[in-house]
This record gives structure tokens, sequence and C-alpha cells, in this order.
């Protein structure tokens, strides 16, 4: 799990920004927050809350074991954070992530845990699939040695890994999550689990951010941003960008922040160079640039493979940029198609193009699709709207325990 406050520099992101909301509204909760962190503190105090730094060595030895020993790891993260339970004695544990070990500790202790849910690996994993076979993937890293030696000697780690993730959904009761997709997999891996529906927290440097404003020109600007992964749809964007340019004379700039490099493999698979293209990467970028980005560009394009509730994309909504997003995971229940943003087929360039140009010409939608984003977008991600039902879901599980 991310260190949240502790070191907000180097992570940072919405369950930072849920650690603020918390701490301003829930002036009668005791804050505990354990995470994996390189440094030899058990614990230290700041501003009211008892951050847990845990150090769990990820030495090569380590990661070598890890690969013949499945256990090996949680084995080690189990230890510390009992240490913590036992130090710290809280009366509720909140889990980040099913596709992370931290839930399974739900067998080790009496306390209720909640699992909140985000990604889900056993379908992430096969989404990948549909993107890169291993050997594509080895291919497009131009047969890094290292790429390949991970790749080939993870498969029945991953394999376990995903056993184990199926297992945590299985052995826990209480989980929270925010779309129709985390709670049908909720539902069906686990029937009798209850389901707790919790809005995203917004960094507050989008959400208090100016709202869309672009300026006036002939080059319609796009803007994705991302951490560049194979599900992101990397190749989706070179693919759009090529159709627009040569089959359109379209005329635009897109604008990609996220990992730079990581996109290079995109660029070796489809045999598109971004810049042949339009396309500007400008790597991992902050919140400030963010907020400024989306402001001032026509579209926001979201074409992950796979995604749930992408931070990214409420981001966009919040401050008003008209968004067009791929319809898989959980965009559903971020995007109502053709009133909060446009859904398209996420494995369809040709229609991703038809949809920006479409979208770019037609300004009176472009503006009401704004109009609506911000007004539905503000109140989800509302400080105020997210602590209450957070606190609610923590009540009831806390009742049922009573």
């Amino acid at each position: 799990m991310t260190p949240s406050l502790y070191d907000e520099k180097k992570y940072g992101g919405w369950i930072a920004s849920l650690e603020r909301i918390v701490r301003y509204y829930g002036k009668e909760i005791e804050l505990g927050i354990a995470f994996e962190y390189n440094k030899s503190d058990f614990k230290e105090v700041r501003n009211g809350v008892t951050y847990y730094p845990m150090n769990v060595s990820n030495t090569i030895r380590d990661r070598l074991i890890e690969k013949v020993d499945f256990e090996y790891k949680w084995n080690r993260i189990r230890e510390k954070m009992i240490q913590v339970i036992e130090d710290f004695s809280p009366d509720l544990i909140q889990c980040f992530g099913s596709e992370w070990l931290y839930g399974l500790i739900v067998e080790y202790t009496h306390v209720p845990v909640v699992i909140h849910m985000q990604g889900f690996s056993n379908i992430y994993n096969e989404s990948s699939e549909l993107v890169y076979t291993n050997q594509e993937f080895i291919r497009c890293n131009h047969y890094n040695p290292k790429v390949a030696f991970t790749i080939l000697t993870n498969r029945r780690k991953n394999a376990e890994s995903l056993k184990k993730e199926r297992r945590l959904i299985k052995e826990n009761k209480f989980f929270m999550g925010r779309t129709f997709w985390d709670k049908e997999i909720v539902a069906n891996y686990n029937p009798k689990g209850q389901y707790f529906y919790c809005p995203e927290a917004i960094r507050p440097e989008i959400y208090y951010a100016p709202k869309w404003s672009p300026a006036p020109s002939t080059t319609i600007q796009l803007v994705t941003i991302t951490q560049a992964g194979i599900l992101k749809g990397n190749e989706i964007i070179l693919r759009t960008a090529k159709i627009l340019k040569e089959q359109f004379g379209f005329d635009f700039k897109w604008n990609v922040a996220g990992n730079a490099e990581a996109f290079r493999v995109a660029e070796k698979k489809t045999r598109i160079k971004h810049y042949n293209y339009n396309i500007s990467l400008l790597g991992m970028i902050d919140a400030d640039t963010v907020a400024n980005m989306l402001k001032k560009s026509d579209v926001y394009i979201h074409p992950a493979i796979i995604d749930n509730s992408p931070n990214s994309l409420c981001e966009a909504q919040v401050i008003g940029c008209p968004v067009i997003a791929a319809n898989v995971g959980g965009i559903a229940s971020l995007v109502d198609d053709g009133r909060t943003g446009i859904l398209y087929p996420y494995n369809e360039p040709h229609m991703l193009a038809f949809k920006i140009m479409k979208l770019s010409t037609e300004n009176y939608i472009a503006k009401k699709l704004s109009e609506n984003e911000i007004n539905i977008a503000t109140e989800r991600h509302k400080p105020e709207t997210v602590y209450k039902y957070l606190f609610e879901a923590y009540n009831s599980i806390l009742g049922q325990k009573k």
C-alpha cells in the first residue's frame, strides 16, 4: 500500500487524498497507516496519525526465492502486519486492493477487515494477454535478457498470485468499491460478501482547480494522462493518431503524460513512431500540470484496455474536459454515454477517431458534456460525500462486530 501522506512526493495519489479527508472530517477516528517502505523505524506519529513503515527486504536474493517459494514474501509481510496490529489495536482494518496480499491478514486476526477494491488481477492478467503474448512482449523489449528472464520465470509465481487473490476475496466478508464492475466481482467470487459503495477521493490540486477553458485554435488539443503501462491503450493511441493524420488530414496535437519509455514497447509492436503522428510524450507530470493540461485541452481520451475507476478520468470530469473513454471495466459507472462523456469499443481505433473528429466540430455538445461532467463529478467526489459513505461503511461493519 502507498505511504500516503507519510511520503506524498514519492507516491501521493487518491489514498493520500482520502487520508486528508479522514483527518479533516473524522476527528473521532484514530488513524494508523501501515505500508511497505525502506526505513528502519517501527512507527512515527505525525499530525495525529501513526505511520508504520514496514521494511521488508527486496534484494535480488529475495526476488529469486519468491520465484520458487510462493509464501516467502507473504510470510515476511504478515509478521510485520501482526506486529502493527498488536501495537495499534485497531477496531477495523482497511486494506486497499485485492491484487496485493494484505487482505489475507483476515486469516490471522479477529479484527474486522474491509477490502477497498481497486483493480482485479485475475481480469487484468487476462486482458494483458489480449494485448501481448509473452513472446511478443519480449520481442517488443528488444529481447532484453532481464525482461525475458522475469517473464519466463514468473509464470508459476503469477498463477499463485491469482489464486491468492481469489482466496482473499473468498475469505473476507466486507468490501468497498465504486463501480458496478467491482461490485460484480465481489458478488460472483464471494456471494456472501457485503459490499459498500464509496466514491473516490480526488487530489485537492485537481478538485479545486479552475474549470475547462480551452483556447480557440484550429489545432485540436487532445490529452491522455496515464502510467503508460501495457493495459493503458498505448497501441490504440498510436493507431488512432495515424488514422486521424493519414486518412482524414485531421489537425490535432495529442499530449500523452506517463512513462515515455513504456510507450516505446507499443511503438515496437505497431511500428508507429509517436513523433510522426503529432503525439507528444510528456513523461510523468505533477498535479498542477495535470490540472492545467485538462483545463486547456479540447478532449480527454482514456483508451485503457481494462480499468475500474481511473483517477485521471475522474479528474478530467471534475475539471470539465470532455471525455472519450473505452467502454471497459467500471468506466460505464463513471461515463454516462452522451451525457457525462462518450464511450467507444476499446479495440476500435477507427471508431475512436470518428468520435474525436465529431466532438471537435460540435462545440455545443462538448460544452454540454463539460457542464454535466462538472455537476456530476463535483458532487460524486466532494470530500464530504466521500467521508459520508466511508463513515457509514465503518459504522455498519463495527455494528455487526458488536
